[in-house]
């Protein structure tokens, strides 16, 4: 398509740098006028786009901005309601789920934005939203459509602080100067609460099998880099905890972004089994290595580790000087300092070889916080997520695996602007604000 040309066209930056700005003009609020001037508008900034390109792009646009009038006084922004309006047509595909989203989809047309859908879930990935973030905003909402579904006689406004207070929990970090005032609102509303005899378990269930990684968004301990736990109880009334969930492998992914990063996001939704080895394009891969599975198996399972790390030998250490140093810096690093940190208890994983918890992590949304660019240091934030929800890492300091090192002066200085290109992004990063606040000083340190 047109659209799916111009996004994902990287040649072209300039051009794709003006489809966002057009589809997200977060430096202006939209109003009634606004709407009514529409089509002026839309005709002179896409003025540079063919007949199709335009059709594809008013679309998006003028939902934006019809999504927007309601909260034009709580300042929420397009993205957002792109977001929420992705949500809507997710769960909208069949006459049951219609019934349930009638007013929305009288009010808002969205019948009309079924064939934009592909293309909202791209423009989400160049934004730069990650798969967990964006099916647990699709699962909030679906659960706060119960109550959607349970206030339908309650007046225009009283249902416009509902969807309000929904943006708010998945972008609680945006206006929070309104919490007093929708907690009002909320308290009010469910007061005028129908109460329905209608069982959202199956619908809950399937949800589940579909992204097993949300599962934890049913659990009591919920996460408040997410959401707040003092404002879900009224959503998870009706709502099954459920003990286990059967994963499945047919996954229908469309998000699009960098071959390593996605990989990250989605590679472990198509594997089967509990564990998973997490291995680099550079390990060793002869005859040998795979005898040592039997017995490092049982270590795995015997200690009940989430990250199981090995120790690795540098073979590229005798090809040229370069490839000495390098394998003398991974042996300090691995073998020296981090015996250190396992002492202090910070001591994160290795790197790569390691032996993941498949269904630990899906559970806790996938391996890191990828986005569609390259997250140079997924291996250490693998470890810090592990370390954030209560993992167990351990180690075998006697099995090895062999694992090759840059060998030229121009690859190494690649590879330690790689580390540092890691050490900003963590620093930058909410999961190490996060652990910061939490951990003891002697845990902190070696971090």
């Amino acid at each position: 398509m047109a659209i799916e040309r111009l996004i994902l066209d990287e040649t072209q930056p300039q051009q794709q740098d003006h489809i966002l700005k057009v589809c997200y003009p977060s430096d202006s609020q939209p109003t009634i006028e606004n709407l009514v001037n529409l089509d002026t508008q839309i005709e002179k900034s896409f003025q540079d786009f063919s007949a199709a390109e335009r059709d594809y792009l008013q679309c998006i646009y003028k939902s934006g901005l019809q999504r927007l009038i309601p909260f034009q006084k709580h300042k929420k922004t397009t993205l957002d309601i792109v977001v929420v309006l992705c949500a809507e047509q997710v769960y909208s595909k069949d006459d049951e789920s219609r019934t349930k989203f009638k007013w929305i989809s009288d009010r808002f047309k969205l019948d009309t934005l079924n064939r934009t859908q592909d293309e909202i879930r791209k423009i989400m990935s160049l934004k730069e939203q990650t798969i967990y973030k964006t099916v647990k905003g699709l699962a909030d909402f679906k659960k706060g459509m119960e109550d959607y579904y349970s206030i339908l006689d309650c007046n225009e406004e009283d249902r416009i602080s509902v969807n309000y207070y929904l943006c708010l929990q998945k972008y609680h970090g945006l206006d929070e100067n309104y919490f007093p005032k929708i907690e009002e609102d909320m308290s009010e509303i469910q007061k005028k609460r129908i109460q329905s005899e209608i069982d959202f378990t199956n619908e809950i269930n399937e949800l589940c099998m579909e992204f097993p990684f949300i599962r934890r968004i049913y659990e009591k301990q919920i996460s408040d880099q997410f959401i707040k736990i003092e404002h879900l109880d009224s959503y998870f009334n009706n709502c099954q905890i459920l003990d286990s969930v059967k994963l499945q492998r047919k996954i229908n992914c469309k998000f699009y972004g960098e071959g390593k990063s996605m990989n990250q996001l989605n590679s472990a939704m198509f594997l089967k089994g509990k564990y998973m080895l997490s291995l680099d394009s550079n390990m060793d891969a002869y005859y040998f290595e795979g005898i040592k599975f039997p017995c490092l198996m049982q270590e795995v399972m015997n200690s009940k580790s989430h990250i199981f790390g090995m120790r690795t030998h540098t073979y590229t250490a005798f090809t040229s000087q370069v490839g000495k140093n390098m394998a003398c810096a991974e042996h300090v690093f691995v073998a020296t300092c981090y015996k250190a940190m396992c002492l202090l208890g910070s001591r994160l994983h290795y790197g790569n070889a390691d032996i993941l918890d498949r269904e630990f992590f899906i559970e806790k949304g996938l391996f890191a916080d990828a986005d569609r660019y390259l997250n140079l240091s997924e291996d250490v934030f693998l470890g810090k997520r592990c370390l954030k929800f209560g993992g167990i890492i351990r180690y075998s300091e006697g099995v090895t695996f062999g694992k090759g090192r840059e060998t030229n002066l121009k690859e190494s200085a690649g590879f330690y602007t790689k580390i540092a290109g890691g050490a900003a992004m963590q620093s930058s990063s909410s999961i190490e604000y996060e652990l910061n606040s939490s951990l003891p000083l002697c845990m902190l340190m070696p971090l």
